[in-house]
């Protein structure tokens, strides 16, 4: 391939990247500040700005991310829902995501958890939901494109015996 055929493909690709922000989420270790999203999302709900906060990013064939809140959709109960996507590698080869779904005191209810390398060939997945007497967490590993699984389910309750 020539020199100006490579440059051209580049500038091309540069030219199709997306960048589009409402709000700048900051890094996090754990679970998002959910109080303070909802102050924002309120602040912008007064300037009569709708859509929930995001943060989206995107270059062609390199990586991935997003960052949203928002109100929960149906069938989702009433709250709200935090979700974030990374993804990397030629056409998104390593992808990571989070969704943390709120009611409406803004606890927590629900986590899922999803990672993918290699397009699939490798994934894991784990949901965390809350019930009456604690949480109820289910993880699934899986390799060669789920041929072969590792399922399992915990209860973990918050009442101790006695």
């Amino acid at each position: 391939m020539k020199f100006t055929s490579l440059a051209i493909v580049i500038l091309v690709l540069s030219m199709t990247s997306c960048v589009m922000r409402s709000h700048t989420f900051a890094d996090r270790n754990g679970a998002p500040d959910v109080q303070a999203l909802e102050k924002m999302r309120q602040e912008q709900l007064a300037k009569k700005v709708t859509g929930g906060l995001g943060d989206f990013a995107w270059y062609p064939l390199l990586s991935m991310s997003f960052e949203g809140y928002n109100v929960s959709n149906p069938p989702l109960p009433s709250g709200t829902t935090y979700a974030e996507l990374d993804a990397f590698g030629p056409l998104l080869m390593f992808a990571d995501g989070d969704a943390f779904h709120y009611d409406e005191k803004q606890e927590l209810y629900e986590r899922n958890i999803e990672q993918s390398y290699l397009w699939g060939l490798y994934r894991y997945e784990r949901d965390d939901v809350r019930v009456p007497y604690g949480w109820r967490y289910r993880e699934e590993t899986s390799i060669l494109f789920g041929l072969w699984r590792w399922p399992s389910k915990v209860y973990i309750s918050d009442q101790t015996d006695g």
